[in-house]
């Protein structure tokens, strides 16, 4: 090659990637146009109520309140930080999109009729966006698209941790007791004390007592279920935190387990392993039940069976 051209042909290579650059640099007018988040937060700030529904359609709808959000069917508290994480994720900067054709949002799953999740933002009965999350291109990553918009992104969500359904949302630790002090039941009276807890009035191991504590304090629901038929199964307590005293009944069906609250409404279904940790640290404490060693094999087991799928 002529040595004279090699000064030519690198100039020449320079103005190309010069060129390059300058199309596709980011930060153009018509790039920032591109990358904008799928929601608003000045909009999500405005919205009272959040509705998400599914293609097949069951829904959920949720509502803000003074202290977070709820159900708006059972106005039971939403599960802390679950909302948070979804407007997080939205109203992130998505980064470019993944592809912007009509074609894209049926292979997606982000198109007016076919998607995973729709989310709709209300103020009053006034939808001010929606949102559409599809498929899932990687781990913790779904296809999403605004409904205004012609773009796709993959954003950092899972389509399932936006239920459409009330259960998928429920705060499931609404019934659970922190630091009970005293519990009563069955004409039995458990007690905290200076020097540990006494049991009708007589001193009784803290391993026994602890375990009721820590059934108490980790319970949690399921789901809002329907009042149960009364069963001879049925078991009531009292427990004292020092601040309140609330009732729970618990209910043993052929097949579930059921759970009522007095500080709440309606009636609730509740593992196995939930409910045989109570009862049977209840039986282990008033002598009436399995032994300590026993009572930690029952336990166990109902533990395996509900994480069995």
């Amino acid at each position: 090659m002529n040595r004279s051209l090699i000064p030519v042909l690198g100039a020449l290579l320079a103005a190309q990637l010069l060129v390059t650059a300058a199309v596709y640099r980011p930060g153009t007018d018509a790039g920032d146009a591109v990358a904008q988040p799928l929601l608003d937060a000045g909009l999500a700030d405005r919205a009272d109520a959040l509705r998400v529904s599914d293609s097949e359609g069951a829904s959920a709808r949720l509502v803000r309140a003074d202290d977070g959000w709820t159900l708006a069917a059972s106005a039971l508290p939403v599960a802390p930080g679950r909302v948070a994480t979804l407007l997080g994720a939205l109203e992130a900067n998505p980064g470019w999109p993944v592809a912007q054709s009509r074609s894209a949002r049926e292979r997606f799953a982000v198109a007016e009729e076919t998607f995973e999740r729709r989310l709709e933002f209300l103020e009053g009965d006034t939808v001010l966006a929606t949102v559409f999350l599809g498929s899932a291109p990687g781990f913790r990553q779904v296809h999403a698209r605004a409904a205004d918009s012609e773009a796709i992104y993959s954003i950092a969500f899972n389509a399932y941790d936006a239920p459409a359904d009330d259960s998928g949302w429920l705060d499931r630790g609404l019934a659970a007791i922190p630091v009970p002090s005293a519990v009563r039941w069955d004409g039995h009276r458990l007690e905290r004390g200076d020097e540990g807890w006494r049991l009708d009035g007589a001193a009784v191991e803290d391993g026994a007592a602890d375990d009721l504590v820590r059934a108490l304090e980790g319970l949690q629901v399921m789901a809002v279920a329907e009042a149960p038929a009364e069963a001879a199964t049925t078991r009531t307590l009292i427990v004292d935190t020092g601040e309140e005293t609330i009732e729970l009944s618990l209910l043993a069906g052929d097949e579930a387990r059921f759970l009522k609250s007095s500080t709440w409404a309606p009636w609730f279904t509740i593992s196995r392993y939930d409910h045989d940790r109570i009862v049977d640290s209840l039986e282990a404490l008033a002598g009436g039940g399995d032994s300590a060693g026993e009572t930690e094999e029952k336990v166990e087991a109902a533990a395996a069976e509900a994480a069995t799928p």
